[in-house]
């Protein structure tokens, strides 16, 4: 089945090819099924007297056939429910997921896959398109196996506040869950921390769930930014941070130390601040030579001696606004697949057209090859 939705992704199929490739699909699953049991499908009997008619075999997978193969058999036709299950979970989606997508209700779907009813071929050529669309934009692997930790502070005491940060972490934290295809138990959402300790117990676990070889790490902060006058180090923000105390915010320094600690070989660390880029210098020697696999890519929304912006009234902060209409829109012209440099070097380009402050990038061995998500310009 896997097979039919590879050969024909992409192709502009008319409804009575939609059709047919349902149709082959479901006779391809019997036979799976019939090798897997040792045995065949037993044809029934001769129908109003006429002899029963062997479907001859599919046509040659290299192209559209020129007309359609036969409609399958009854013991086929039997099946469609045992297919549509498997489909779904392969797809990851529930008989509610497809309900909704086709407009029906979930008892309709439920006896579909019970073989208490069939769909017509209308409905049926609908399933096809929902489940193709699926396959076609299906989390990456490495992001099944992943895991991330997003970070917003919008609301402060002692400085102002950034309401808009919150729409970046509820955006952020869907695309984590729908677009990246992270689990739900492995997406942490720390908004407004009061102290490091809740940061950095929240990265911990992440890295305790992610796969070290297989999965991904992302990691993302956004919040009011400055630098150490004693040494330039960065600062990040927390809720009662006070830019006269040092002490009241959270060292840059420690949360890279922790993330070059983790076992995790393909980590993407997005910083939003104001003079993010001096996260950048520090960097270096720790995360560089940690990397492992794919490395780290990290991206800062600025660079050390730039704030950045976060104009008031608007739904994102500038920055992480890109990122997030970037991989929810998709990038016109760009790849099948968005990985890293691919969506920083759009980001920039969009930031510097506008004449915004201009974001800053470092890659640690092959960080920049480290595949998102499946592009979705142009998609519905």
């Amino acid at each position: 089945m896997i097979a039919v939705w590879k050969e024909w992704a992409g192709e502009k199929l008319n409804e009575s090819e939609w059709l047919s490739l349902l149709d082959l699909a479901q006779r391809e699953s019997a036979e799976e099924d019939a090798l897997v049991r040792g045995d065949l499908p037993v044809p029934p009997p001769p129908v109003s007297g006429h002899p029963r008619v062997t479907p001859p075999p599919p046509a040659p997978r290299h192209k559209v056939p020129d007309t359609p193969p036969p409609r399958p058999s009854t013991e086929l036709d039997d099946r469609f429910g045992p297919w549509l299950a498997r489909q779904l979970r392969r797809s990851g989606l529930t008989q509610s997921d497809l309900a909704m997508e086709l407009g029906l209700t979930r008892a309709a779907v439920s006896a579909w896959v019970t073989g208490r009813a069939e769909p017509r071929s209308e409905v049926r050529r609908q399933v096809a398109k929902v489940l193709g669309g699926v396959q076609q934009f299906a989390p990456l692997e490495r992001w099944k196996t992943g895991a991330a930790v997003l970070i917003g502070v919008s609301e402060y005491t002692h400085l102002p506040s950034v309401p808009s940060i919150k729409n970046n972490l509820s955006a952020l934290t869907e695309v984590a869950l729908t677009g990246l295809g992270i689990p739900h138990s492995n997406v942490h959402t720390v908004e407004n921390p009061t102290s490091a300790a809740q940061v950095h117990e929240k990265i911990d676990l992440a890295m305790e769930a992610a796969d070290p070889v297989s999965g991904g790490l992302f990691i993302y902060y956004a919040g009011h930014g400055w630098t150490d006058p004693r040494n330039g180090r960065l600062l990040l923000g927390l809720v009662e941070s006070n830019q006269h105390k040092t002490w009241t915010a959270m060292e840059f320094d420690r949360l890279r130390e922790q993330i070059a600690d983790s076992p995790v070989g393909s980590r993407l660390l997005v910083l939003d601040s104001c003079y993010s880029g001096a996260a950048l210098d520090t960097l270096s020697a720790g995360l560089s030579s940690a990397s492992r696999i794919e490395g780290t890519y990290v991206m800062t929304s600025s660079n050390a001696t730039n704030a950045s912006r976060a104009p008031q009234g608007d739904h994102f902060t500038t920055f992480s606004g890109e990122i997030i209409r970037s991989l929810t829109d998709g990038i016109q012209g760009g790849p099948r697949v968005i990985d890293t440099d691919t969506l920083f070097r759009h980001v920039r380009a969009s930031c510097e057209e506008q004449g915004w402050p201009v974001p800053s990038r470092q890659i640690g061995r092959d960080g920049d090859r480290v595949e998102l998500m499946s592009n979705r310009w142009g998609q519905p």
